[in-house]
C-alpha cells in the first residue's frame, strides 16, 4: 500500500500468513497440529481427519464449538468424551422364612417342607460417563425404571412339638462332669426342665444314680445353676428325650 504522496516516498506492506498451532487434548489423547481452521468446529473436523480421534458429538468442547480461533502463540483445545448407554443391575428379594408346628413331630426335629428361593428385582439406569486420561468414570446415573422378574418362594420349615419323656421328679446336683441316671444308657441326651420356672438345660447321661427317694437325675453343678439357684438344693423337673 502507498504513503501519501507529500512524504515523497512510497512503500509496501507486506502480511505474512502462518497456520495456528494447537495443543488439543481428547480424553488424554493429546498431540500439537498447524490448522488454518476458523472456528473450532472446523478444527475438530481437521482433527478427526489427520489424526482419527473420536470426537462424537455429544462431546464436551472447551471453547464450545462455535467459537472462533483466536490467534495466540498456542491454541488450546479441551475435548471430554462423553459416552451414553443404559444398564441393568439385579438384587435379590430375600425370601420369609414359615415356621409350622407339628405334634406329631418329636419336639427339637426341624423339617423343610419347601426350599425358600431368592426373587431377583432389575434396575434399569441411564449412564453417562466421561474419558479423563483415557479411562472412563461415570458421573451420573439415572434410574430409569425397576421391575421385579421373580418372586420370592417362602421358606416353610416344620418344628416338632411332641414331648417324649423320660420321667419327672426331682433332681439335685453333684461334683461331676456328667449328670446321673438310673436306667438311661450312657451318651444320652436329657433336656432338664425346671418346672418352677419352665429354665431349660441339656445334659448327657455318664453315670448311675441318684439313690435318694423320689429323685430322677444328679446334675453337674453348672448345669444345675442354669436352671436353679444352687442353694436352693433340690427341685421338680421333667426329663425330655433330645432328638439329634
Amino acid at each position: 500500500t502507498g504513503v501519501p504522496a507529500k512524504f515523497g516516498v512510497g512503500y509496501n506492506e507486506v502480511l505474512v500468513f502462518e497456520p495456528q498451532k494447537v495443543f488439543y487434548n481428547v480424553g488424554g489423547t493429546q498431540g500439537v497440529i498447524s490448522s488454518w481452521a476458523g472456528t473450532v468446529n472446523d478444527l475438530i473436523t481437521q482433527i478427526r481427519e489427520e489424526k482419527g480421534a473420536m470426537i462424537g458429538e455429544g462431546d464436551v468442547v472447551n471453547p464450545s464449538r462455535d467459537s472462533a480461533i483466536a490467534r495466540s502463540d498456542l491454541f488450546v483445545l479441551n475435548v471430554t468424551p462423553v459416552e451414553k448407554t443404559q444398564v441393568e443391575e439385579s438384587e435379590k428379594i430375600p425370601f420369609k422364612t414359615i415356621i409350622k408346628k407339628d405334634p406329631e413331630l418329636e419336639k427339637g426335629k426341624k423339617l423343610t417342607e419347601q426350599a425358600g428361593q431368592f426373587g431377583k428385582k432389575v434396575f434399569r439406569y441411564d449412564l453417562r460417563r466421561e474419558m479423563n486420561n483415557d479411562k472412563w468414570y461415570v458421573v451420573a446415573k439415572d434410574l430409569v425404571s425397576s421391575e421385579v422378574v421373580k418372586e420370592p418362594v417362602d421358606e416353610v420349615i416344620v418344628e416338632g412339638t411332641k414331648i417324649i419323656l423320660y420321667g419327672t421328679g426331682k433332681a439335685t446336683f453333684y461334683n461331676s462332669k456328667v449328670a446321673a441316671h438310673k436306667e438311661l444308657p450312657f451318651g444320652t441326651k436329657v433336656r432338664v426342665v425346671n418346672l418352677a420356672n419352665g429354665k431349660e438345660t441339656i445334659v448327657i447321661i455318664g453315670d448311675r444314680g441318684p439313690f435318694g427317694p423320689g429323685r430322677v437325675i444328679d446334675l453337674p453343678t453348672d448345669k444345675f445353676a442354669e436352671i436353679a439357684p444352687v442353694g436352693q438344693g433340690i427341685i421338680d423337673v421333667r426329663l425330655e428325650k433330645v432328638s439329634e
